[in-house]
Formats: structure tokens, sequence, C-alpha cells
């Protein structure tokens, strides 16, 4: 169910103020963040807050951040970039979702290659198991 004014509110906050992710519900901000990659939706993931009915603006989607969107319970997503994988995952997941622009897969950093995270979610629909390669990644990074 689209919740235009609480879409309206991450998608500003994702676009004037410098986040890369914002979770909004019943005009309420659940969660902001400037992180880059994958650690705004697993910071997100791990508070204690409940996501069910939300709406999230992120800047870059791809599959590993489509199952954490859908297992946050988020019902619409704005996203500047989303990859094939990704879109198809959260169209089957009912997942609302509007983008910028639609990419075969997400590129890691130094754009020579496939995201990592996005390599993760490949071929998996287990989401404990992206959690935890997820968790080893970011802890490899020492960003958790």
């Amino acid at each position: 169910m689209l919740h235009a004014s609480d879409l309206d509110m991450a998608i500003d906050l994702r676009d004037n103020h410098g986040y890369t992710l914002a979770i909004v519900r019943d005009g309420n901000i659940l969660f902001k963040s400037k992180e880059k990659g994958i650690l705004p939706l697993y910071l997100a993931f791990n508070t204690a807050h409940n996501y069910s009915d939300a709406c999230a603006a992120d800047k870059i989607t791809g599959k590993g951040a489509a199952m954490f969107i859908k297992a946050l319970g988020v019902t619409d997503l704005d996203t500047l970039v989303i990859s094939q994988s990704a879109f198809d995952y959260l169209q089957a997941s009912e997942v609302v979702v509007s983008y910028t622009k639609l990419v075969e897969y997400i590129s890691n950093r130094t754009n020579d290659g496939k995201c990592p995270v996005e390599t993760m979610a490949e071929n998996s629909s287990d989401f404990d198991m992206l959690l935890y390669d997820v968790k080893r990644f970011l802890k490899k990074l020492e960003l958790i």
C-alpha cells in the first residue's frame, strides 16, 4: 500500500539531505543512514524497530538489499538504481518499487565486477544465509 507522504519524506531525506537510506512510516522517520553499501540495511535489520508497512528510499538496490527490504517488511521502495534480479525479487514479494534506472547488475565500487553482496544473493532465496554472509563480509571490512 502506497503511503505517498511517507515515501515523499523518505525520498526527500535521500535526495536533499544526503542519506543513503531512509525508512518512514506514519510521518515518523524510523531509520536513516549516510553509510554506504549494504551496511545501512544491515544496521536497520539489527535494530529493535518494526518496519512493517513502512516506505523506504534507497540509493542503490541489488538483490541482497532487496532481500533485506523484504525481511524488514517495507512495502514501498523508491531507489535510484536497481538491478534486474532485485526488481524481479521485490515484484514477486509484492513490494511496490519505483526507480530511476534499471541495470543488469550492481557493480562493485571499482566498477570492474559485480557488487559482492549482489554476488552473495544471486542464487539465494535463503535470507538467513545471506544475513550470515553479509555479517562476515562487514566484519572483514571492519564496519561492524
